[in-house]
């Protein structure tokens, strides 16, 4: 639900400070590239490793045009923005940036309607985090294989086994008859 607080000045009191990114942007439902930049927390160029904080009063287009672009196939960023806003609902997205070296970072953003054409982005860098998701999902693929090995190796034993038996059983029986035969 929008919330009812029409300034943006008010919620830079509440989340100056914060250790997360925040940011407000008023957005244009016609053409997104030219919403504009209303606030932005100093978190914000710590998050986003720009070397100083977004220029208020700047569109997107002019400052972060990857918001405009599809996400992983999806909706772009500033699609959500404008679903946010006419749903009243908060959208949430996990993604990776390409920074302009080519490096990757992750991110969790939470877009939150505020009123009418008012979104905060609240984001964090969520990179080792995913470094950390991607390592266990390596270490349980690696897990799995060796499990599927041993599972394997330990039915062929078992063969093995079961073969080895059968022929001592074999053995047993054709001695035993042996023996009968030569004292009958």
């Amino acid at each position: 639900m929008a919330c009812a607080i029409h300034k943006p000045e008010l919620y830079a009191v509440l989340v100056e400070d914060m250790p997360v990114a925040a940011v407000v942007h008023r957005v244009d439902f016609d053409d997104p590239g030219n919403s504009v930049w209303v606030y932005a927390n100093r978190a914000v160029s710590i998050a986003s490793s720009l070397r100083e904080p977004p220029r208020i009063g700047l569109t997107v287009r002019q400052t972060s045009p990857n918001v405009l672009l599809p996400v992983h196939g999806s909706l772009s960023i500033a699609e959500r923005w404008i679903r946010a806003l006419r749903t009243g609902e908060t959208e949430t997205l996990e993604f990776e940036y390409r920074m302009s070296s080519g490096a990757g970072m992750w991110y969790r953003a939470h877009y939150v309607p505020l009123d009418g054409e008012l979104i905060a982005t609240v984001y964090e860098n969520i990179t080792d985090r995913k470094h950390v998701e991607q390592e266990l999902a390596a270490a349980r693929r690696l897990l799995e294989r060796r499990v599927e090995e041993n599972a394997s190796e330990l039915a062929r034993t078992r063969e093995q086994l079961q073969a080895a038996q059968r022929l001592e059983a074999l053995d047993g029986w054709r001695a035993a008859s042996r023996t009968t035969s030569t004292t009958c």
